[in-house]
């Protein structure tokens, strides 16, 4: 398995309509959909890991709303957002892992508002010793709070990349004059130059992750 590439298909799974059908992931020892106000995740257990995949901004407007409560950080470091969205679900989706076998390999991914929730549950997975160590993938999302959040989530057990595609312009949200800061390593997908007057909201979507993922799995 291909992380970076692989594990961006469950992303895309999670914008798809229905979903919850075991028949999708091949192999699927567990699956359990958590739908929550404005957000939705799932969990998927095989054989070797385990994923926790949870879907960005679909066009419902709380959740643009949430995207964008930045004015007061949640104990003086968090995305007030994404803070409050994942709270929500935390004890639901803690649960259900719990019914998963723990020892094995645990991915937590997303893309745009999901990579940030991701990050946020990576952060309180590791902090409330659900896990002691994970990987974390999220793919074109924007950040979840200030430095002494990022300096925080940066020395916990977590291996996370934050995965650009070429001019994608969320993960420079919201602005570092706010005070955000990104946590983990960050992985460049090129493009041409010219995506940078044109295409900052095309690399964005989640098609152009997928072809660009591809085109990078080629070479």
């Amino acid at each position: 398995m291909k992380p970076i590439v692989d594990l961006f298909r469950f992303c895309e799974i999670s914008y798809d309509e229905p979903i919850g059908k075991e028949s999708l992931f091949d192999g699927c020892l567990y699956f359990r959909v958590i739908d929550s106000v404005n957000d939705y995740c799932y969990i998927a257990e095989f054989d070797e890991y385990t994923v926790v995949c949870f879907r960005g901004t679909d066009g419902d407007i709380g959740a643009w709303v949430n995207n964008f409560d930045v004015i007061k950080l949640e104990r003086g470091k968090f995305h007030n957002g994404f803070y409050d969205s994942y709270k929500l679900m935390e004890k639901e989706i803690e649960m259900c892992l719990k019914r998963t076998d723990l020892t094995k390999k645990l991915y937590v991914v997303g893309h745009s508002r999901g990579g940030a929730l991701a990050c946020m549950c990576s952060y309180w997975l590791i902090k409330r010793a659900v896990k002691k160590e994970l990987c974390c993938f999220a793919y074109g999302m924007p950040a979840q709070g200030n430095k002494e959040y990022r300096n925080e989530f940066n020395l916990m057990p977590i291996d996370c990349t934050c995965v650009v595609n070429g001019y994608d312009m969320v993960p420079n949200l919201p602005p570092k004059q706010l005070g955000f800061r990104h946590v983990g390593k960050t992985y460049w997908l090129s493009q041409p130059i010219w995506h940078k007057l044109f295409c900052k909201i095309k690399d964005h979507l989640p098609k152009s992750y997928s072809e660009r993922l591809k085109n990078w799995n080629r070479s």
